[in-house]
């Protein structure tokens, strides 16, 4: 009998033991598995923050570049409109007043730098060097006679608000000198399509293209909000449009 009641305690003990054992291996079951999901949840806010950092830039760099070309464009815009809409819009037409003088030289020059760098002086056209094209001499036919036209030198000079050209045949003692002076509205189309300007002016026209490119491509990118579904339907429409203005491009 009392080997009996031992045995039932065994059972007991060895029954308990296992159950203990059991609840062990769920315990670190489920320690793996909240482990697993902190991870993931770390991860995870890892990437969100990450997005919003990435956000934020684009969001500072879309208002400075919007500020940068602000001015500019607003020139360029302007220009680009009168010039679409010159034939309706009540602005004052676009007029260049043209006037031309016969100049006395000294003596006739040793070449056409030599020319122009005194023109440039005597013009005021100081910075910008002049445009200058030599014709060789040739043959010219005059009342059915040939005659031995002389070496041509014709010198150009380029301002926003003013430009001249001079024409001189070697050996003359006379240029001849056509003076170009454009209205407002002329002026600033030769701004816009920058004729006549420094250096400096058409690093600041390809700076402002450039901003409105950027521009374009950050506001892109906001509207995606970094999204896998929308950046993927971007790439696919970039893509279309590439494609479209090539075709286009060619049927020219």
């Amino acid at each position: 009998m009392r080997s009996e009641v031992m045995q039932g305690h065994g059972h007991a003990y060895a029954g308990a033991a296992i159950d203990i054992r059991n609840r062990r291996h769920i315990d670190d079951a489920k320690a793996i598995r909240v482990t697993s999901a902190v991870a993931a949840s770390g991860g995870s806010n890892a990437r969100v923050s990450r997005r919003s950092a990435i956000m934020r830039w684009l969001r500072r760099a879309h208002g400075w570049l919007g500020l940068w070309g602000a001015l500019m464009g607003l020139l360029f815009g302007a220009t680009g409109i009168v010039m679409n809409h010159r034939a309706i819009l009540p602005v004052p037409a676009k007029k260049i007043e043209r006037t031309i003088a016969h100049v006395a030289l000294a003596q006739a020059p040793q070449s056409a730098q030599a020319l122009a760098a005194m023109l440039q002086s005597q013009l005021g056209f100081d910075g910008k060097p002049p445009r200058l094209k030599v014709e060789p001499a040739n043959t010219v036919y005059w009342n059915d006679r040939p005659v031995m036209q002389p070496e041509m030198w014709q010198i150009w000079f380029e301002a926003p608000q003013r430009f001249v050209r001079a024409e001189y045949y070697a050996g003359n003692r006379f240029v001849k000198i056509e003076t170009f002076d454009p209205n407002l509205i002329a002026t600033l189309t030769r701004l816009h399509q920058s004729i006549g300007v420094n250096a400096l002016w058409v690093l600041m026209a390809d700076s402002i293209a450039g901003s409105i490119m950027l521009l374009a491509l950050s506001g892109l990118l906001l509207w995606t909000r970094l999204e896998r579904r929308r950046l993927s339907g971007l790439a696919a429409a970039l893509i279309a449009f590439c494609l479209a203005a090539g075709v286009a491009l060619q049927s020219l």
